[in-house]
C-alpha cells in the first residue's frame, strides 16, 4: 500500500502562526515534543508576519528546523 503524501500543513507542524483580531498582531507558536502549542517568546507579537517568518528562517534556537 502506498504512503498518502504528506501535506505541507503537516511537514511543518512544528510552528504556527495566529492572528489575534482584538490586537490586530500575529504570534508565533510552537509545537512540544508532545504536540502541544505554546507562545514561543523570543520575538513578540507583530502587525506583519515578516518579523516571525524571520525568526523561523533565523532559528536561533534550533526549535523550528532541528
Amino acid at each position: 500500500m502506498e504512503r498518502p503524501h504528506r501535506s505541507r500543513v503537516d511537514q511543518h507542524a512544528h510552528r504556527q502562526l495566529r492572528y489575534d483580531e482584538q490586537t490586530r498582531t500575529w504570534s508565533l507558536y510552537a509545537a512540544d515534543r508532545n504536540s502541544r502549542w505554546f507562545l514561543y517568546d523570543n520575538v513578540g507579537p507583530a502587525p506583519d508576519v515578516s518579523p516571525l517568518l524571520a525568526e523561523i528562517s533565523d532559528d536561533p534556537t534550533c526549535i523550528f528546523w532541528g
